[in-house]
C-alpha cells in the first residue's frame, strides 16, 4: 500500500491521504457483514434481559477501540513514513490519532447502516451509495 506513494512530492500528500482515507472506508465496510452476523445472537438475547439495548450498542463500540488501533496503526505508519511526510513525532501522532478518530466514526457509520437496514443487501447497498457519496464529495484539489 505503501509503495504507491513512496516519497513523494508535497503535491501529492492530498492524493495520499485520499487513498488513505478510501481505503480506510473500504475496510469498514465489512462491518456490514460483522454486525448483521450478531444481531442473531442480539434478537435472541434481548427478549430475555440478557442486557440492555444502550448496554450493548455501548460495549459493541468499545470492543471496536482495539481493532481500529491496531488498523490506524499498521496503515497509518505505512502510508506517513513511506510517503516521506515529516519525520517528526508530534506531526506522526497527530496524523495517526486523526487516522484512528476517522477509523472509529466509519465502523460506528457502517454498523449504523447496518442497524438501519432491514436485510444484508440493503445494507450493503446503502453502504456502496454513502461511500461512493463520500468520495464524489470529498475535494481533492
Amino acid at each position: 500500500m505503501g509503495m504507491i506513494y513512496y516519497n513523494v512530492t508535497s503535491t501529492y500528500y492530498l492524493r495520499m491521504i485520499f487513498f488513505s482515507i478510501a481505503l480506510f472506508q473500504r475496510q469498514a465496510w465489512q462491518q456490514i457483514t460483522i454486525s448483521f452476523q450478531l444481531r442473531k445472537v442480539f434478537y435472541k438475547q434481548r427478549p430475555r434481559n440478557f442486557f440492555r439495548t444502550t448496554s450493548y450498542a455501548i460495549a459493541e463500540s468499545v470492543v471496536q477501540i482495539p481493532v481500529n488501533v491496531a488498523v490506524s496503526f499498521v496503515l497509518g505508519t505505512f502510508f506517513y513514513f513511506m510517503s516521506g511526510l515529516t519525520r517528526t513525532f508530534e506531526k506522526y501522532i497527530v496524523f495517526y490519532l486523526v487516522l484512528l478518530c476517522f477509523q472509529h466514526a466509519i465502523s460506528a457509520y457502517m454498523t449504523m447502516l447496518s442497524a438501519l437496514s432491514p436485510s444484508i443487501t440493503v445494507g450493503q447497498a446503502l453502504a456502496s451509495i454513502s461511500v461512493s457519496f463520500f468520495l464524489l464529495f470529498s475535494v481533492l484539489e
